[in-house]
């Protein structure tokens, strides 16, 4: 950016910062909206309340047949089949071909050989410790720790169970829960004093104190290693895994090549062809609607986008699954129809109980409400009609009732008083009747400490809204006045990379 450029920006930001102040600076909040404003958001209530999920009793529904035949006839343009598409298809199967894929110790020593660096293993020891940590402690509290930590000692030397000791005592939440435990350590890493004592003594020891710039230590060798590289033997075993799943790969890939120059070269290569070529397995998918999943193949994207794509008789190129590469085929083509009650009684049961729980929560929220209004105690009544009546915290409209809503949803309650109870509110799925429990009032008291930050945000909200207004009124009437117009495909393009 040139600094013309720039210059230009900074001119146009005040210009139109200015406009906006022309606007708007006119505008003020009086002594009633920030009154309002702040009773909204101190006004507090505390809710009796049953919220009722349809879902949770749509599983208690069981419609009868009469009923289930009823609502299939009064919705049978709900309940189309699409078209279907009968697969076959044929797997090169990964795990067949694992198991007739050899490893032998030559191709292991070669890459042991390659990589031998990789199998050296340095001076090491597996060390567990007890710590008492000194870090901003002054000496006299330094001098009672190292007491006790010479008292832990004398018992871990007298036969004391030293993981016990560390659990009990040690104060590095690092090791503490494994009883001290710190696995193997390399030289150099850890403290030059902690070095030389954990590589010093001898495998199954205890050490005397070691003082370090975190305090004292308490140091037992479980083992030790000199620097040495592991032999073929020890190690052949875990080379094997990695070296066995590339040439799965390997073999796999050549495969798949393979049948990919031929599937495009010819369009006379049918899939019973690839098979005995390949030594493909052959099975066939039941009928799939396009959103259906392909469990018979991992439910793979790529395999229901290449279903879809593809005509009858055609074969796919190798997809890759977890199985291993497949080729399809579509073997038929079922068209869309009407479905029959038979074809579609699970969704229409589906259907039919979802539309049953959710009459049922709403006559539930109805009959309770009607049984407190009619001097029944909340609970008792929710009880009555098998409801888990609960009894909320005191929220704000700014607050909410955990996994039932907010407050602007709730808004209905804090226009009500102590002992109201409200009409049924449908929130998020579910139906919620409630009684106000407690109602508590702004303390006046609070009204200074929030008075200022009310008012600048009411200000704020006021003007945003006054200019935004005016904005869409100078643009309506300037482009009724043909002085405007928009062009919405060029005013995209500014944003393209051409």
């Amino acid at each position: 950016m040139t600094v013309p450029v720039f210059e230009e920006l900074i001119r146009s930001s005040l210009v139109e910062e200015k406009f906006r102040k022309l606007v708007s600076d006119g505008i003020s909040v009086g002594p009633a909206e920030i009154q309002d404003e702040f009773r909204y958001e101190n006004e507090k209530v505390k809710l009796d309340y049953v919220f009722i999920k349809p879902e949770e009793l749509a599983a208690k529904i069981t419609p009868d047949e009469a009923e289930i035949k009823s609502y299939f006839d009064q919705n049978k343009s709900k309940f189309q089949i699409p078209d279907k598409r009968l697969v076959r298809f044929g797997l090169l199967d990964r795990t067949q071909i694992r198991q007739n894929t050899i490893v032998t110790d030559d191709e292991l020593r070669a890459i042991y050989n390659q990589n031998i660096e990789q199998y050296q293993i340095p001076n090491r020891v597996h060390a567990e410790h007890i710590l008492f940590t000194t870090v901003g402690k002054t000496d006299a509290e330094v001098t009672e720790i190292k007491k006790k930590a010479e008292d832990i000692l004398a018992q871990g030397r007298k036969g004391a169970n030293f993981e016990d000791l560390a659990k009990k005592y040690s104060d590095d939440p690092g090791s503490k829960a494994k009883g001290g435990d710190l696995g193997w350590l390399l030289q150099g890493q850890t403290v030059p004093e902690f070095q030389q004592a954990a590589f010093s003594l001898p495998k199954g020891q205890i050490s005397d104190l070691v003082k370090t710039q975190y305090g004292f230590h308490i140091i037992k060798v479980l083992d030790k290693e000199t620097a040495h590289t592991q032999t073929f033997d020890e190690v052949k075993d875990s080379i094997r895994p990695n070296l066995l799943n590339n040439k799965v790969d390997q073999t796999e890939n050549s495969i798949a090549d393979n049948m990919s120059s031929q599937i495009r070269q010819s369009n006379k290569v049918t899939l019973d062809d690839l098979a005995r070529q390949y030594h493909l397995s052959i099975s066939q998918t039941r009928p799939l609607a396009p959103n259906d999943p392909v469990l018979e193949l991992g439910n793979s994207q790529d395999i229901k986008d290449e279903i879809v794509r593809l005509r009858q008789g055609e074969l796919s190129t190798p997809i890759r699954t977890d199985r291993g590469y497949v080729v399809l085929s579509i073997a038929q083509i079922l068209p869309a129809h009407p479905g029959t009650l038979e074809e579609v009684r699970d969704k229409v049961i589906s259907d039919l109980k979802q539309q049953k729980s959710q009459q049922l929560a709403r006559s539930k929220a109805d009959e309770l409400v009607k049984r407190v209004k009619a001097g029944e105690k909340f609970a008792a009544a929710a009880k009555a009609l098998d409801l888990d009546a609960k009894t909320s915290d005191l929220f704000a409209r700014t607050g909410s009732i955990p996994g039932v809503g907010s407050g602007k949803l709730l808004a209905a309650a804090f226009g009500l008083k102590a002992g109201d109870v409200g009409a049924p509110l449908e929130i998020a799925g579910g139906w919620l009747a409630y009684q106000v429990g407690d109602k508590v009032e702004p303390d006046p008291t609070d009204f200074e400490a929030q008075k200022k930050t009310i008012t600048d945000t009411l200000l704020q909200t006021k003007r945003n809204v006054a200019f935004e207004a005016f904005h869409s009124s100078l643009e309506e009437r300037l482009k009724s006045e043909g002085k405007l117009k928009l062009m919405p495909e060029k005013m995209r393009s500014f944003g393209s990379l051409g």
